[in-house]
């Protein structure tokens, strides 16, 4: 990756809809050749996909919590990750080291949903504990690292 991919990478990360044509305006090489370099980036793995994201707000969805699970045999987690596969609400899921096994990210619309969703959690066989934590606002929030 030289500095030309650095430069794809970076406007295509603020608006992954802009075309070739503008983004070969910007870095000053022909719109097959930046064509020709975000698809080595896709075949290679680096571009892993484009998406849109929304806002949970707008979706009334207005609240964010963090759950910090531990599991009674972590490894036998199959039936754990199908659930959490599962469940659109659990946007993210992180296997962890020192006291919690997993952390997971879950965007409810309200505190009654997201009771009913721990519970749900709390009641499959593989969780032995959990700790859960609401997030009063969001600070900071990427969706890609930066290159």
């Amino acid at each position: 990756m030289d500095s030309i991919d650095v430069q794809i990478i970076n406007i295509l990360q603020k608006n992954s809809r802009t075309s070739i044509k503008q983004i070969s305006e910007k870095v000053m090489l022909s719109a097959p050749s930046v064509k020709e370099r975000i698809n080595k980036m896709i075949a290679s793995g680096l571009i892993r996909e484009f998406t849109t994201v929304l806002e949970p707000k707008m979706l009334g969805r207005n609240l964010t919590s963090f759950m910090f699970l531990t599991l009674k045999r972590p490894e036998e987690n199959n039936k754990f990750l199908e659930f959490i596969n599962k469940e659109c609400e659990i946007l993210s899921c992180h296997y962890l080291t020192g006291d919690f096994d997993y952390m997971i990210q879950i965007v409810t619309s309200n505190s009654q949903r997201l009771e009913e969703l721990l519970s749900k959690i709390k009641r499959t066989q593989e969780v032995a504990r959990t700790r859960t934590v609401i997030a009063l606002s969001t600070i900071k929030e990427k969706h890609s690292v930066l290159p």
